[in-house]
């Protein structure tokens, strides 16, 4: 009597725990589903093992050696299933964080100089402001209506035709505070006269201003009645541009060396197109140095540093890369390369080639070959240039170097081993214009068929000169492209986008 009763009970726990194992199998196929990175027959095969092994735990119910074996084994099920649910949640989460970045921010500052006694906006003669005319105004005149509208009263200011011009009267006291863009105090950073600026001034008040990402390309017709203008065919602009089809793709990289969001506008000190063939597993990377002396697309054909596009927006810095190598780029990330420290060290650390012996200015030292790097050493080997009679040239290929050992490590299986921290580090680090199912089919991709890719790397090369540019009414250090270097990369371009391998 006592063994059917605890043959009685030991069933209605193991059903129990077989509707149980059944709930958390539903949650985890559909949690599966919605991440969408498995191909559908995988998604296929766990539905019918999970459906095999609850119908044996069901089954085995009935006996009890059988069905104490049985609920061990779905007891481990839901255990197992509750972790990878909270690692696809953890996934969901980060990929929502990073994807489809749709708004960018203008930070835009009131400054005086650090040793006046101005300290708020009250304390600023209401007439004696200045601002710079043709670069970001629209940015500018909402910083100045909010000011106006905070101190609740008209304020009048004087216009400067430049930066340094506006900079100068800050500095010889025509002014008592300047409204100006944040991101134009690195470019002042590049003239002798202003390389200090930074201990000179400070900022007694601070707006960012959001606004969408401006995509020309984004012309597709709606397919629903509007009264506006019918739009340019979305193709036209890159009918003479380079195409490879669903295999090929470029992704532009552009790295600010600061700390915040990489959703604020800043100079693009690192600027990497990575072009993927996904048919022959070839990655091109194309490095383009900062200082390189080209037109910017807003500019009207007066040349510039490339470093200057990323002051005026991400779309900027697309469009000048587009127009200098005649390639549509699909995608934009751009990473916030002090905060990118954190995510190697969550990555165990990465093995970087270096081409020299040599010391950072910071007094690390790398040897010929491969160094294995944490966050702090790597961060400062992608950005050293004095050690090198190449100067940004090389900082330029160390940083490829960087990118290429991320990569690597990314995609093996020890970035499965400290997986949470990881994606946390790069969604705090990285921001993109990919779709969330953008980056779920690379990822799609890769865990069906885990091979490496062959990783060729390239870098475009100039003379050095001091020009006039667009952002500076004056002259400062640019590197003027060597046209065969530029040529070069454009024919590695090519090659990859019509599926030839390339020879690094």
């Amino acid at each position: 009597m006592k063994k059917e009763k605890a043959k009685k009970i030991l069933m209605i726990i193991g059903l129990a725990i077989c509707m149980a194992t059944l709930a958390v199998s539903i949650v985890f196929i559909a949690k599966i589903i919605e991440l969408d990175v498995l191909r559908k027959t995988l998604i296929g095969v766990i539905i019918a093992l999970a459906s095999v092994l609850l119908i044996i735990i069901g089954i085995t119910q009935r006996w009890i050696v059988p069905g104490i074996i049985t609920k061990i084994v779905a007891i481990a099920m839901i255990v197992a299933m509750m972790f990878c649910i909270n690692y696809i949640n953890i996934t969901t989460k980060a990929l929502d964080k990073i994807s489809n970045m749709k708004t960018e921010i203008s930070n835009v500052r009131v400054y005086v100089m650090k040793d006046s006694a101005i300290d708020k906006l009250q304390d600023v003669r209401s007439d004696m402001y200045g601002i710079v005319t043709g670069l970001d105004n629209e940015n500018t005149e909402k910083a100045l209506n909010l000011i106006a509208k905070e101190l609740n009263t008209s304020i009048t200011y004087t216009k400067y035709t430049g930066i340094m011009q506006l900079m100068e009267a800050l500095y010889n006291n025509k002014v008592d505070a300047i409204v100006l863009n944040s991101a134009f105090i690195p470019v002042l950073e590049n003239v002798s006269e202003y390389s200090d600026v930074d201990n000179k001034i400070k900022s007694i008040w601070s707006v960012d201003l959001e606004k969408l990402v401006e995509d020309d390309s984004n012309t597709n017709p709606s397919g629903e009645d509007t009264k506006e203008p019918e739009t340019k065919d979305p193709y036209d602009q890159y009918k003479d541009y380079l195409y490879g089809g669903d295999d090929v793709f470029t992704l532009y990289v552009s790295g600010i060396d600061t700390n915040g969001s990489p959703m604020v506008n800043r100079n693009s000190d690192v600027n990497i197109l990575i072009t993927f063939n996904t048919k022959t597993r070839q990655i091109l990377m194309i490095n383009t140095p900062r200082d390189f002396y080209v037109p910017l697309s807003i500019s009207n054909g007066v040349k510039d540093k490339l470093t200057h596009a990323g002051c005026y927006g991400i779309q900027v810095s697309v469009d000048t890369l587009q127009m200098l190598y005649g390639i549509k780029i699909d995608d934009y990330l751009k990473i916030n390369f002090t905060g990118f420290v954190n995510v190697i060290d969550q990555l165990g650390g990465v093995n970087v080639y270096s081409e020299y012996d040599f010391t950072s200015v910071d007094g690390y030292s790398y040897k010929k070959g491969y160094n294995m790097l944490d966050g702090r050493l790597a961060l400062s080997f992608a950005r050293e240039r004095h050690a090198f009679g190449s100067g940004d040239r090389q900082r330029g290929k160390n940083q490829m170097a960087v990118i290429k050992a991320i990569i690597d490590k990314c995609t093996s299986t020890d970035a499965l081993l400290n997986y949470e921290s990881v994606l946390g580090a790069i969604a705090d680090s990285i921001a993109t214009s990919m779709s969330k199912d953008e980056i779920t089919d690379l990822i799609k991709m890769q865990l069906s068929d885990m091979k490496g890719w062959n990783i060729v790397t390239y870098s475009v090369d100039g003379k050095g000169d001091n020009l006039m540019t667009f952002s500076l009414t004056a002259p400062n250090y640019v590197m003027v492209p060597t046209e065969a270097t530029v040529i070069k990369a454009k024919e590695y371009l090519a090659k990859i986008y019509a599926g030839e391998k390339i020879e690094g």
